[in-house]
């Protein structure tokens, strides 16, 4: 048996969590894209994750060893994959007005501005 007191308290607590507006989960997207290598030649398979429209710099070539050659490489083509795609982007949302198109220009223009391979 539990207290009147305890109860109460009990009832109220739960009374006030149902009350609670419910907490939104983060969006969170795995991108796996060839990208062209930043000094010319073949193509980096690279990887990285997109938490709420934006890209995590820190998993950006994660699918490459870090420190490796392979991995700088593709941090440095990432740059440049993610400059050119800003720049597509913010072409299509002036031409077309759409919400992906919005988006991407977000996601893409922060990475192409925030984003530092040596980081």
């Amino acid at each position: 048996m539990v207290s009147t007191q305890y109860l109460a308290q009990y009832q109220t607590e739960q009374a006030s969590r149902s009350r609670a507006p419910p907490r939104r989960s983060a969006s969170r997207e795995v991108d796996q894209v060839w990208i062209e290598r930043w000094n010319g030649g073949g193509p980096y398979l690279a990887e990285w994750h997109a938490l709420d429209n934006r890209i995590d710099s820190s998993s950006v070539c994660r699918n490459h060893r870090r420190g490796s050659i392979d991995y700088r490489e593709c941090r440095k083509a990432a740059k440049v994959h993610f400059r050119e795609q800003c720049r597509g982007w913010e072409k299509s949302w002036e031409r077309d007005r759409q919400e992906l198109s919005k988006r991407m220009e977000q996601r893409y223009c922060s990475a192409a501005n925030g984003f530092s391979p040596m980081g």
